[in-house]
């Protein structure tokens, strides 16, 4: 049934919890995961994304770098935490990370995502990529609601 399971992961609890759900679904059902981080490029998910106002002033090659760093570093530390799993993949993408995730989505069988729970007023101003995915993505979408333990 879920052969192909696409996960985006951002290094939050949320999204490492997402990829554990994620690959149980994928055990049960003998397919594949897909861990995507994608970094962002435009300059509203830049600022969501911990980039402070001075680094915006660099050039955007060098912020671009050091959240491909990042994202790398997200990857490796969820493949950690999951553990020895040869039927799971890693992909590092950019762009604005609602649009890139659907566009990935496009040959998966589901998409499980961790909400990071911003409160209303944040994720009006800075949008929410799962209420994104959700409302965009072509696939069916889990979205793990943030847990009473995460920070």
């Amino acid at each position: 049934m879920f052969k192909n399971v696409l996960c985006p992961v951002d290094g939050s609890a949320e999204s490492l919890e997402a990829a554990r759900v994620a690959l149980d679904l994928t055990r049960k059902y003998g397919g594949r995961l897909r861990l995507l981080h994608v970094v962002p490029i435009y300059l509203i998910d830049l600022l969501s994304n911990r980039v402070s106002m001075s680094e915006v002033d660099l050039l955007p090659r060098e912020v671009e770098k050091r959240l491909a760093t990042e994202g790398r570093g997200f990857l490796d530390k969820i493949l950690t935490e999951l553990g020895p799993a040869e039927e799971v993949t890693c992909q590092l993408l950019e762009g604005a990370p609602g649009e890139v995730i659907c566009t990935a989505a496009e040959d998966s069988d589901l998409v499980v995502m961790g909400s990071r729970g911003r409160g209303r007023l944040s994720g009006l101003l800075l949008g929410s990529v799962s209420q994104y995915v959700l409302s965009h993505c072509g696939r069916p979408v889990l979205i793990l609601p943030r847990s009473s333990t995460s920070s």
